[in-house]
């Protein structure tokens, strides 16, 4: 099994640590880059981290916000990135 990069988008209806514990008790075991310590100062760094991750997941309503969470799953969209709403 390898190992995957990838990019976790965190809406505001989940914390960084739920999703961390979520992604423990299912197992995974994949190396997670999670968008929400990338602030809107940041974006230009996260666009290139998302760039080279093999997947995004997103995590929450990003719709319902107007976070950096809405801004990065409009990105992993517009972009083509292979992407999964989790939960």
């Amino acid at each position: 099994m390898d190992l995957k990069n990838i990019f976790v988008i965190v809406a505001p209806d989940y914390t960084e640590d739920n999703v961390r514990k979520i992604l423990t008790d299912d197992g995974y075991i994949d190396n997670f880059i999670f968008g929400s310590k990338y602030g809107l100062e940041k974006r230009d760094e996260w666009k290139d981290i998302m760039a080279k991750c093999d997947e995004v997941w997103i995590f929450g309503k990003t719709y319902r916000t107007f976070g950096e969470a809405k801004w990065q799953h409009s990105w992993a969209k517009k972009q083509g990135y292979e992407s999964w709403n989790m939960g």
